[in-house]
């Protein structure tokens, strides 16, 4: 029997270039066996779509009622702050965060006027009522350090956030990404620690 390297979709379990055997059959010409799959040639009714998992999902409508009671539901439960914080963590844990130019040179540049006071939580580690902060300070006091990109944070008002941590008792310096190459920024940092 001649024997052949076929390449498995990934939902299979097999790894790629799994060998697999072909039989020969004269009246029905070169056919390739598979051990999951069977014939092969039935896997292109599972590739348009026609899986039978997701037949019954086919045309379903919700009724506007259901869709109204639903919507009801869901606002209640985010307003729940143990609910949100948790589907938060989850979302920014399922993300791959990293910290970016900016946010690596302020890094560095915290630990080296205030070594090991200011941790870098950015990546979702910290949520304070929904929002996520860049820096938070390890050492007991409540202290947070935003910095804002100029592109991104361009329409917002630094003071919102300021007043928003305030409301849970933390102290927010808010650091523009323009101000990182001004020579000020080390005394304001120190003034605010």
């Amino acid at each position: 029997m001649p024997t052949g390297v076929y390449k498995h979709p990934p939902q299979c379990g097999f790894q790629k270039g799994h060998k697999i055997q072909y039989k020969h059959y004269p009246q029905q010409g070169f056919q390739k066996e598979h051990p999951f799959y069977g014939n092969l040639s039935s896997l292109n009714y599972f590739q348009k779509g026609n899986h039978p998992r997701t037949e019954f999902k086919k045309g379903r409508k919700h009724t506007k009622e259901w869709k109204k009671k639903i919507s009801i539901l869901m606002t209640r439960k985010w307003r729940n702050s143990i609910f949100r914080d948790k589907q938060i963590k989850a979302i920014m844990n399922s993300q791959v965060i990293k910290p970016n130019k900016p946010e690596i040179f302020l890094t560095q540049l915290l630990n080296k006027i205030l070594p090991n006071e200011y941790k870098y939580v950015g990546d979702g580690q910290f949520i304070l009522g929904g929002k996520c902060p860049d820096f938070f300070n390890v050492n007991g006091k409540k202290k947070l350090i935003e910095l804002y990109g100029d592109y991104w944070h361009k329409n917002d008002n630094p003071q919102d956030r300021i007043d928003y941590f305030k409301k849970y008792g933390f102290d927010t310096l808010v650091i523009w990404e323009s101000e990182l190459q001004k020579q000020d920024l080390k005394s304001r940092i120190l003034e605010f620690n």
